[in-house]
């Protein structure tokens, strides 16, 4: 199968959640993170804002800044390329790409990219060897290798996102270290790029 192909099972298998189970894995995975001792050690922490079918993240980042971490999120500019900038409760937001809500351009506090301890990553499929399948933009496969060697990377989805098969992948795809979703926590059996 071709890459649009796996995406749109992706988005199908995502939409078809009930809003219990949604509730309910989503919390699984929030607690889950919560509980890792490298989220705890860390300062700084990179998330992403949800959206569509995906899992609701607003409790992480809100328990993040409670626990006094500071909290970043990706912020597209051109070429395909993605900076790191400070998330606050009071940063205003806007509407990118038709969809996606990131920090306004008027607004943004780029971040060191070397202060970054923890990234959680967004995708729409995942394979045990640490392929992730997005919307087929780049934008992550481009940032995540500037990310440095101390940051804990973590793809997080619903159980549905974790496939048993092979997904495609090219060359240029940053293959993952570690995936988790409600059910299982592996790290993968290939190695990614650097």
């Amino acid at each position: 199968m071709t890459k649009d192909q796996w995406r749109s099972i992706g988005k199908e298998q995502r939409r078809a959640l009930n809003s219990e189970e949604r509730t309910y894995q989503t919390i699984a995975l929030t607690r889950a993170i919560l509980k890792d001792p490298r989220w705890q050690r860390a300062n700084t922490v990179l998330l992403f804002l949800s959206f569509g079918s995906e899992w609701d993240t607003t409790s992480l980042i809100q328990s993040a800044w409670a626990s006094g971490k500071t909290v970043a999120l990706t912020r597209c500019l051109p070429n395909h390329q993605m900076e790191a900038c400070r998330y606050t409760p009071e940063t205003p937001l806007i509407t990118t790409l038709g969809h996606l809500k990131e920090i306004s351009p008027d607004s943004a506090e780029p971040l060191a990219l070397d202060s970054i301890d923890f990234c959680l990553v967004p995708g729409l499929l995942f394979d045990p060897y640490g392929t992730r399948l997005g919307y087929g933009a780049g934008y992550y496969d481009r940032f995540l290798p500037q990310l440095p060697q101390k940051c804990t990377i973590l793809a997080v989805g619903f159980s549905c996102q974790l496939i048993g098969d092979t997904l495609p992948y090219e060359t240029t795809d940053f293959r993952l270290p570690e995936i988790w979703t409600p059910d299982l926590q592996i790290s993968t059996r290939r190695p990614f790029k650097k």
